[in-house]
Order: structure tokens, then C-alpha cells, then sequence
């Protein structure tokens, strides 16, 4: 096989992982590997690469180390606590997304961007207020739902004097159920 077919055999395997793979590991595995065979390439016979061939290398160059970058960046982001936090990974996650764009791999990194663009609202404002939310009597309460017999969860509903079970499904199903006194205990610990 010729120095010139060669060379294009490892850009289309280059090409092939960057467009079909999704695996950071792999990606950077395969990059790597693929690099190292064109740098021996060019090392015996620069005149098979085109100007083309050396700038597309460059642009995986770049997008390799943006892969690198990606795992410490998606932990960070899973950890985020403050709104300050938040910009920041949502920053590194972005710049990395673009740097990588048209890639695979683009898409995880789009979805890990979301979830945490998803997540925003539940961030404070300083460190000082980073501690865990504590959830409400009602919300633990609502978490120990029951059935309905139509087999739908029950919610909670509130009237004048307090709350009571209805159906989730309301206005399809009408029934409803009083609060235990367990329940009345979760609501008002006295």
C-alpha cells in the first residue's frame, strides 16, 4: 500500500471515530492512535498530505484536548451547588460543546449541558446557602401518596380547615380519602 493511500486511510479512520463515536475513552484512544500513525506518515513523506489534510488534523488536535477537558468538566457540573458554580460549568461545558461541534461525541456533550441548564433554578445565590434544601412536610408528605381505586396516586388538597386525598385524575375520578392521623402528625409535629 502506498505512503499517499496510507494517508488517507488513517484521516477516513479519523474521520469515521469522530463522527460516529460517543465514548469519550474510546474517542481519545482512537484519535491518539490514529495520530500517531499520521505523524510517522508525514514524518516519511510530507508531500501526501494536502494543506487541507495538515488543517483538518489541527481542528482534531483541538477536539481531542475539548474531549480530555469533558470529564473533569461534566463531574463539576454534576457537583454544582451556587449560581456562581453554575456559570462557570455551564461556561467550560459550552466552550468545550462548541470546540467539538459536528463531532459525536457533541451530542453527550449537549445533553450534559442541558441536564445542568435544567437543574439552574434549584442553585442559590452564594456558598454560604449551598446546604441541602430540607423538604417541606407537605412535599414528604406528597411523597407517601397513595393509590386511588381507580389505581391512580393520590394528591394533596387543601380546603378551609386543612387537607384531605384526592385523585390525581380529578375531575375524571371524584374520590377522595381524609388524612390519617400519622399524616396529621407529619403536617403539624406537635
Amino acid at each position: 500500500m502506498s505512503i499517499a493511500s496510507q494517508v488517507k486511510t488513517s484521516l477516513e479512520d479519523v474521520r469515521r471515530v469522530l463522527s460516529s463515536e460517543d465514548r469519550c475513552d474510546i474517542i481519545v484512544e482512537s484519535l491518539m492512535r490514529g495520530l500517531d500513525r499520521l505523524r510517522a506518515l508525514y514524518r516519511s513523506s510530507r508531500s501526501s498530505f494536502s494543506q487541507q489534510d495538515i488543517a483538518f488534523l489541527k481542528q482534531v488536535r483541538d477536539v481531542m484536548h475539548a474531549i480530555e477537558e469533558f470529564e473533569p468538566a461534566r463531574e463539576s457540573a454534576r457537583e454544582v451547588r451556587t449560581l456562581d458554580e453554575y456559570e462557570d460549568a455551564r461556561a467550560a461545558l459550552t466552550a468545550i460543546a462548541e470546540r467539538v461541534r459536528g463531532a459525536a461525541v457533541a451530542r453527550r456533550i449537549e445533553r450534559e449541558l442541558a441536564d445542568l441548564i435544567r437543574r439552574e433554578k434549584t442553585f442559590s445565590n452564594s456558598a454560604a446557602f449551598a446546604q441541602p434544601i430540607k423538604p417541606s412536610p407537605l412535599a414528604k408528605l406528597e411523597a407517601q401518596a397513595p393509590r386511588c381505586d381507580c389505581g391512580e396516586w393520590m394528591t394533596l388538597r387543601e380546603y378551609e380547615t386543612g387537607y384531605f386525598w384526592g385523585c390525581s385524575t380529578f375531575p375524571q375520578c371524584w374520590r377522595k380519602r381524609r388524612l390519617t392521623r400519622e399524616e396529621h402528625s407529619l403536617l403539624d409535629p406537635r
